[in-house]
């Protein structure tokens, strides 16, 4: 995709924050080629990608839970937090072709509407990734102290 725009392009999904000028410019230096290639990779990859991601970030939050809480609290449940995260994940990916779709005449309330799933997407992410790392620590302490 980059290799047709010539550089310098970054995909929305891996911004924090966009707008409509900025989309109206990525799509340009894309030109049709990169579009078509771009709603290629969001339509197919995009669409596969945060399954993966999501069952593996439940798999180990559920892991680490049932290592560092009690198994009769309800704090397993807090395990299925990513599940928003591919959910904003999805809807980022139907908004971005929705954008490519639309394009020249794009709509900047679908761009605000984008860049929101795309902030909340990378916010939950990381709120999970914390969570990770936080019961990793606690797990290892847990696992020094019994011994």
């Amino acid at each position: 995709m980059a290799e047709v725009a010539g550089g310098g392009v970054q995909p929305l999904d891996t911004r924090f924050s966009y707008t409509t000028a900025e989309v109206s410019d990525t799509f340009q230096k894309l030109g049709s080629e990169g579009r078509a290639i771009y709603e290629s990779v969001v339509g197919r990859i995009d669409m596969i990608y945060p399954l993966v991601y999501g069952a593996l970030f439940i798999l180990v939050l559920a892991y680490l839970l049932r290592k560092t809480a009690d198994r009769t609290s309800g704090f397993i449940l807090l395990a299925l937090i990513p599940l928003s995260g591919v959910t904003f994940d999805y809807l980022e990916n139907l908004n971005t072709l929705k954008l490519l779709h639309q394009f020249p005449d794009l709509s900047a309330q679908s761009v605000e509407w984008g860049e929101q799933m795309t902030k909340l997407k990378h916010g939950t992410l990381f709120f999970s990734l914390g969570m990770v790392i936080l019961l990793a620590i606690v797990a290892v302490i847990g696992k020094i102290k019994n011994k």
